[in-house]
């Protein structure tokens, strides 16, 4: 459960702490160099499938914070469903979120949260890939239909195991700046 697994683009896999929340407990973004943000996304939880969303606490309040700039408070919904959290634009090499409050887990206490990402593009392109997985559970799709789809903007990876154990696995990567 490594901070890794928080921008590898995977819902099969999440960042989680060893335990419950502390005051020190923060994600952290740094850049190279300066960048504008105008938004945050997130999927909250462990969203591998719903128990283990449930089982596990997920992040409620977090406090954006950025070197020179008033801290914004971020309330993220109770919900494994990627959210868009408009934040700017702000300006800054370190964007640091402190957990501030948590959804508590019905089994565990430790503290997931799956993806977070800083691209819009991304958010986008998650969004489609949730309609073409919801086309899956109702009409099959391959995923070479699904990669013949989105091929002039994404490269598409997938591990789809079928529909009894509804697993829909994908890592996405932007391939043109151009959407």
């Amino acid at each position: 459960y490594v901070p890794g697994n928080l921008i590898d683009r995977s819902i099969s896999s999440a960042w989680c702490t060893n335990g419950k929340l502390v005051p020190s407990l923060w994600i952290s973004l740094k850049y190279p160099k300066p960048t504008q943000l105008t938004g945050i996304g997130f999927i909250n939880g462990y969203a591998r499938n719903m128990i283990s969303f449930t089982n596990n606490a997920r992040p409620k309040e977090l406090l954006a914070k950025v070197e020179g700039k008033e801290p914004v408070k971020i309330e993220l919904a109770d919900s494994p469903e990627l959210q868009w959290i408009e934040i700017g634009p702000i300006t800054g090499m370190n964007v640091k979120f402190d957990i501030k409050a948590i959804y508590p887990g019905l089994k565990y206490e430790d503290i997931c949260m799956t993806e977070i990402f800083d691209d819009k593009r991304i958010y986008d392109g998650y969004i489609m890939l949730s309609e073409i997985e919801r086309k899956i559970s109702s009409h099959p799709l391959t995923p070479t239909e699904i990669q013949q789809y989105f091929k002039p903007f994404f490269t598409l990876t997938f591990n789809y195991k079928g529909r009894d154990e509804r697993t829909f696995w994908y890592a996405i990567s932007l391939k043109t700046t151009k959407l």
